[in-house]
């Protein structure tokens, strides 16, 4: 090994356990513990596939609106969310350590989208196809949004990472809990970013609005008249 050699550790941190596996570094442009601008930031977007269950309207989480006594008994219950594979890199130097950001993957959207319809109707029924089609109006309405706003949100999160500091570890001993208090810090700094809050709230809102339209009185009059057997 030549002298001055250093070694890298890359530590994936997942929702249950550390991955670890490491690199030999013979030179580095890099200070001991200088922060790096060559993370590797990769985002995924996940659009959900809806999943059409039938229950009774009456053990629906919400209820929708009501039209001269007419209601769709169909609800698209989904929600938002995002997690983090954070890769923490460690560089040594004498008896200390230096931990910095090596890469980020952002995982974001709408994983489960469960359509409830009222189980009074039979699959094969007109108000179950006139139902499910609605609602399917609504998981699109869903990923159209997701898929206009994903670039905006990817692109916030990978400026926000770019800025992380490293850290030093005086002690080499603890570098497990070192690395876990850092990869928290590294989610803590990415939710405080007021501009992924704000877009991520613009997206909500603006799916919310669409969603109001879609179950406005034209469209249940509509609706309704489809079908005779409500």
């Amino acid at each position: 090994m030549k002298k001055g050699a250093l070694f890298l550790f890359l530590f994936l941190i997942s929702s249950e356990q550390i991955f670890c596996s490491s690199l030999l570094y013979a030179k580095s442009d890099l200070l001991p513990c200088e922060k790096s601008d060559r993370i590797a930031m990769n985002y995924h977007v996940d659009y959900g596939v809806p999943r059409y269950k039938l229950i009774d309207s009456e053990s629906f989480p919400k209820t929708n609106p009501s039209y001269d006594g007419y209601t769709i008994k169909g609800l698209t219950d989904i929600s938002y969310k995002r997690s983090y594979d954070i890769k923490v890199g460690i560089r040594s130097f004498g008896s200390r350590a230096c931990l910095f950001l090596a890469g980020v993957d952002v995982y974001f959207g709408f994983k489960d989208i469960d359509v409830l319809i009222d189980n009074k109707y039979p699959i094969n029924s007109c108000e179950y196809s006139v139902i499910k089609n609605h609602e399917n109006k609504h998981v699109k309405t869903y990923q159209r949004l997701l898929k206009r706003y994903s670039s905006s949100i990817g692109a916030i999160i990978y400026n926000r990472v770019k800025e992380m500091e490293p850290i030093v570890i005086d002690n080499p001993s603890s570098i497990d809990t070192a690395t876990e208090e850092y990869v928290q810090s590294v989610k803590d700094f990415i939710l405080s970013d007021p501009s992924l809050n704000n877009v991520e709230g613009e997206m909500l809102y603006e799916i919310e609005i669409q969603n109001n339209l879609l179950d406005s009185k034209e469209e249940y009059d509509m609706t309704r008249g489809y079908c005779s057997n409500w």
